[in-house]
């Protein structure tokens, strides 16, 4: 009996240490588009996260972390390639595949299922610390 495993919609996980934002970057693979942190109480951990090719949007709770780090980033002119907006802490104010690499050390009320609702495929997540790949469907084509 020929049993076929699919892995299709299995999802890789990998626990990774501790790494800076600029470490994470590489490690992911991830070489351009949207890249998401949760949390805005660094802005030097948002700023190391810009790459060629990319934007880099923080999002927070918190209002007063998000002007902070809006301030701190527009210090060093980097507003605009980094920018920073308040959220609600349970809903991603992206549509579904649109994120490519997103960085979650505190997920609060943020569950897997709306992290993995805004990663695109074959896009990237840690999350406190795991490393997890959205897989590719079997059904997408490349272009």
């Amino acid at each position: 009996m020929n049993k076929k495993i699919s892995f299709s919609f299995a999802l890789s996980f990998l626990f990774v240490a501790h790494l800076s934002s600029a470490d994470l970057v590489q490690d992911s693979g991830v070489d351009g588009g949207v890249f998401v942190r949760v949390g805005c109480d660094d802005p030097a951990a948002l700023m190391a996260m810009k790459a060629e090719n990319c934007v880099v949007q923080g999002l927070d709770t918190d209002a007063k972390d998000v002007a902070a780090a809006r301030q701190a980033i527009a210090a060093k002119g980097a507003y605009g390639a980094v920018s920073c907006s308040v959220f609600d802490g349970t809903r991603l104010p992206y549509i579904a595949d649109t994120v490519n690499l997103l960085v979650v050390e505190e997920p609060g009320n943020l569950g897997k299922d709306e992290i993995l609702r805004v990663l695109c495929p074959n896009g990237v997540a840690y999350i406190k610390g795991e490393k997890v790949v959205k897989p590719r469907s079997n059904s997408t084509a490349d272009w």
